[in-house]
């Protein structure tokens, strides 16, 4: 009889799991005392983004993309050390154009016998076979599971996931597709597994007592790695500059020289990583006497470190009369339609958060390709600003590092800053309902869920940079409840996930506020909005109670606003041909929701909104005939990830 551990992991808990189900039986299973010496996780097969990476395809192989050495010492014959791999179809394929990395991984070693993986089987059929007598594990956080079994039982571990991951975000998924997966997302051809094997090959070189680094061909992984370092090079121009350090500036627009600006900015500046601001490419603008002004949306960002800027921005100009709305990063709505005459000036202050994805603790975010390319604004080291309406006018700009409140945001594509129209969500219209004495760092993600939050370093991101008294916004459900597996549901993992969202938040002195999802237009035949999400908000509010956490029931709300604006209309809300994502007058709507529920609950956050906010009521929306925000240049036709 064998150890099997000490029971089934809740996804989220970091704890010690089944330390002895098939390491305990592979020992005996194999002859002579053989050691066991090494765990792989599961290369990755879906290469979208990481997220894919880390949840889907490739969470189903942990088992499968073990490879076991094991070196067996006769006492009367001399018998060649042997490589047992055991593994899935992403191991062992042999169909017409696909191959996995179990036979290609054999050209890096001196000598060594491979047995077969048997192609197409998951952990669980190993053990309904009879190949693996019984096997224990997280019914969802594979990944996970097989790092903490590494761990318990001092293996060697190689995180191929991880790994390929980071080489195939940094190629883009373009060249991952055309290159590596000719057929689906799960199975590489020859070439891409070659990737993957040398990729397994590169971390068993990075362990510092594996045996099997004896065996392994010098120079043998020149060729097969994939040749990323454009990609990095492109990667690591974003995220420097030579003023990276410079934490405040004047800026002054126009003919007339102003005393008071440290520097005037011509029309013609671009942006460059020699001045270290300037105007973005395509910003067409022209001097006024005391300002700038233009007839199109225009762009004009400053390098800065990480942290909040206090911002002001002196509007209008002597010549002309102007309509100016700004907007700061990814399209985060900081000042609305304000009016000037000519001769008249306005001034506006607000507070921008400025992130990038290194982890102060060592790593950083494992962000998607997307937010490496249309969304790189949320992520790289400049803080820009967006001045778009009818003439919008400048005359000049100040940046200040401060110290303030930070109100944090997690949460799916129906928060995040989405980066071009019609799509718009409500983390991003947050900004314009608070005043210049607080942050809003909206780290939000189209496509995400708790736990690939967690798995992502989204939230671990957010503790790193959190103070004692901030507060941070959770809504997730619309992609969790699409997660299946053995146990997975509202009331199980979703709630578990919740939890430690809430634990940690308050192990480093912030306050966490619960958020229910925000609905679908989903109308009955009553004309009712009918609950497109299951037990999800439900299982929040039984969290919020159960851990006494402040609860904006957003969910409710959003009910109650869609019937008001009546199904027959309710497409004013939402971006063209989509139930689930919304438009600018929606997300505006919706953040006015989370607003007056801020000041419902009595939050700390409550006293930073600004005076002009009146109490909102879902019941009665603002006229979509009177909402006029200037839509941005940026469009696409690709849907956020997630519905």
């Amino acid at each position: 009889m064998f150890p099997w551990g000490y029971g089934p992991a809740k996804r989220g808990e970091v704890k010690k799991v089944r330390t002895s189900t098939q390491l305990t039986f592979l020992r005996a299973a194999l002859p002579y005392g053989s050691a066991l010496h090494l765990t792989l996780k599961s290369t990755t097969g879906q290469f979208t983004n990481k997220e894919a990476c880390y949840m889907k395809s490739f969470v189903q192989i942990v088992i499968a993309a073990c490879a076991l050495f094991s070196i067996h010492m006769y006492a009367y014959a001399q018998v060649l050390p042997t490589l047992f791999i055991i593994g899935d179809s992403t191991v062992k394929n042999h169909s017409k154009s696909l191959q996995g990395w179990g036979d290609p991984i054999a050209k890096y070693f001196d000598t060594s016998k491979f047995t077969s993986a048997l192609g197409g089987r998951s952990s669980r059929t190993f053990q309904t076979e009879g190949l693996w007598d019984k096997v224990y594990r997280n019914t969802k956080d594979y990944g996970g599971w097989a790092a903490q079994v590494a761990t318990a039982e001092n293996v060697d571990f190689v995180d191929s996931n991880r790994m390929t991951a980071d080489k195939y975000d940094l190629l883009g998924f373009d060249v991952v597709k055309s290159r590596y997966f000719p057929g689906d997302h799960t199975h590489t051809d020859p070439s891409g597994a070659m990737v993957n094997a040398a990729s397994i090959v590169e971390g068993l070189l990075a362990q510092p007592n594996c045996p099997l680094k004896t065996y392994i061909l010098k120079n043998s992984l020149t060729s097969d790695l994939p040749d990323t370092s454009a990609a990095q090079s492109n990667t690591n121009a974003q995220s420097r500059s030579p003023l990276a350090l410079r934490t405040n500036y004047m800026f002054t627009f126009g003919t007339e020289k102003d005393l008071s600006g440290e520097l005037n900015v011509s029309p013609t500046a671009e942006y460059s990583d020699t001045t270290g601001y300037g105007f973005e490419p395509g910003s067409l603008v022209e001097n006024t006497r005391n300002g700038i002004s233009s007839d199109r949306p225009f762009f004009f960002s400053a390098s800065v470190p990480e942290g909040n800027y206090r911002v002001n921005v002196v509007l209008g100009t002597k010549t002309s009369g102007s309509d100016t709305t700004v907007k700061a990063e990814l399209r985060r709505l900081m000042v609305e339609n304000v009016r000037t005459n000519p001769g008249q000036s306005v001034t506006r202050t607000f507070i921008v958060n400025v992130r990038i994805p290194e982890i102060k603790n060592g790593g950083e975010v494992h962000l998607k390709a997307r937010e490496r390319t249309t969304e790189w604004r949320d992520w790289d080291n400049k803080l820009t600003l967006e001045f778009s309406g009818h003439s919008p006018s400048v005359h000049s700009i100040s940046i200040d590092k401060v110290d303030t409140p930070t109100l944090f945001v997690l949460g799916d594509s129906t928060v995040c800053d989405q980066p071009a129209e019609p799509y718009s969500s409500w983390g991003q219209m947050l900004p314009r309902f608070l005043n210049s004495g607080i942050a809003v760092a909206n780290y939000a993600e189209s496509g995400e869920t708790l736990l690939s939050t967690l798995r992502s370093r989204r939230l671990e991101k957010v503790l790193s940079v959190m103070k004692p008294g901030d507060s941070l916004l959770i809504q997730f459900g619309h992609n969790d409840q699409k997660e299946r597996g053995v146990g997975v549901g509202a009331f199980t993992t979703y709630t578990d996930e919740l939890k430690t969202y809430v634990a940690r938040t308050r192990a480093v002195g912030g306050f966490p506020i619960l958020v229910t999802p925000v609905n679908r237009q989903m109308f009955g035949p009553d004309g009712k909005v009918t609950n497109s999400l299951g037990d999800y908000p439900e299982a929040v509010r039984l969290e919020a109670t159960e851990d006494n956490v402040p609860l904006i029931d957003l969910n409710k709300m959003s009910k109650t606003l869609y019937e008001a604006i009546g199904e027959r209309n309710i497409k004013v809300a939402f971006a063209t041909g989509d139930n689930t994502h919304h438009n600018d007058y929606g997300s505006y709507e919706l953040a006015k929701c989370v607003v007056a529920g801020i000041r419902q609950n009595n939050l700390t956050v409550a006293k930073y909104i600004i005076r002009d906010f009146r109490s909102f009521d879902p019941n009665h929306p603002d006229s979509i005939s009177k909402f006029n925000l200037p839509a941005d240049p940026q469009t696409t036709t690709t849907r956020p990830l997630g519905s």
